[in-house]
């Protein structure tokens, strides 16, 4: 868009600048002669601006990308050590990304409402199943039985159009998504990076801690600010494709522990996955050249929970990485990260 835009103002400038630059003038003699119009500035000006903010934007990401390099030679450094020590996991890793991905259907990777029923069919969000029958372990809000949407379904021609149901579906989805990586962490010596900094915490070690819940970080909802942004520069206005706004990571200490833990959600029945990219892959473009390997997951939860809370068709990200990657990365590498994704448009 900025392209277009810088093109079509030169464009104009360019034409302005033509026609009030000459005027034709007949001399006495028959000759036509050219002269410069005093008003020349009012097309050149835009065309120098446009330059000069031009330049100055191509210069900014030469400086980004230089402060940057630091950050990848590190990334790509500890990669290599993944690579040859645990080559034959990543081409299994890879394998199965691959034929994951082959079964996806990438337009289905975005936030819909439920389907409505059509006359004379029978809503199943009236069965016992969908009904709250004093079940302790949740306490979430009741099923609206009056509702003609059907739980566990998807209207494709219905995306979601507003950001504030993402947010407030967001925050049950949030929930949820926290619970099932508990049990994920737990099974496969998962780790959660630490509020307090330093080393990543393998839940395993303090899960029956009863402020266990204090001691990781656990990510906030994508905030309101970067999600306007994403959904204006990325996805053309359309609110449905932001499915980042519930997102959570968890490190594992070997690529075999993370094949593991993708094999054991592939086979959960209660989870969908919508959307995989391997960034361990390396033919995998990334735009933004950072040299940092995750595994990208968006995914929906489909569990009974979900469903009463409304939420089983919210699209989540989780994001299954290395804990040496981890310890690389830095607030300031971070911040470098942010500064080239917002002057690439990102």
């Amino acid at each position: 868009r900025e392209q277009h835009l810088v093109l079509a103002i030169l464009l104009y400038s360019a034409t302005t600048a033509w026609y009030r630059l000459v005027q034709i003038v007949k001399s006495d003699d028959g000759f036509t002669i050219l002269s410069f119009s005093p008003v020349i500035l009012a097309g050149t000006a835009p065309i120098i601006i446009m330059a000069v903010i031009t330049w100055l934007r191509r210069r900014t990401l030469a400086a980004i990308d230089s402060e940057m390099e630091d950050d990848r030679d590190r990334y790509d450094a500890l990669f290599h050590q993944v690579v040859q020590s645990e080559n034959n996991v990543l081409q299994e890793l890879y394998s199965l990304v691959a034929a994951k991905a082959s079964t996806l259907q990438a337009e289905k990777a975005r936030h819909f409402h439920r389907r409505k029923t059509t006359a004379g069919e029978a809503n199943p969000a009236f069965s016992s199943e969908f009904v709250v029958q004093g079940d302790p372990s949740f306490c979430g809000l009741p099923f609206e039985r009056t509702t003609t949407c059907i739980p566990m379904t998807r209207d494709f021609k219905n995306p979601i159009k507003s950001l504030d149901q993402l947010y407030t579906q967001g925050k049950f989805a949030w929930m949820i998504m926290r619970e099932f990586l508990k049990q994920v962490a737990l099974d496969h010596r998962g780790k959660f990076k630490s509020r307090f900094g330093g080393e990543p915490v393998l839940w395993s070690e303090v899960a029956c801690k009863d402020d266990a819940d204090s001691l990781i970080a656990w990510p906030p909802l994508k905030s309101m600010g970067r999600a306007v942004e994403k959904c204006i520069r990325i996805y053309g206005d359309d609110v449905s494709r932001v499915t980042d706004v519930v997102r959570m990571s968890i490190l594992f200490d070997t690529v075999a522990d993370l094949l593991a833990c993708l094999k054991a959600i592939g086979r959960n029945n209660e989870v969908e996955i919508l959307r995989i990219k391997n960034k361990f892959d390396t033919g995998y473009n990334d735009p933004l050249k950072s040299g940092f390997r995750v595994l990208h997951l968006n995914l929906c939860f489909h569990s009974r929970k979900a469903a009463l809370l409304g939420v089983e068709n919210h699209v989540c990200e989780l994001q299954m990485g290395l804990v040496e990657f981890a310890k690389v990365s830095s607030e300031v590498g971070h911040r470098r990260y942010v500064r080239n994704r917002n002057m690439l448009g990102i």
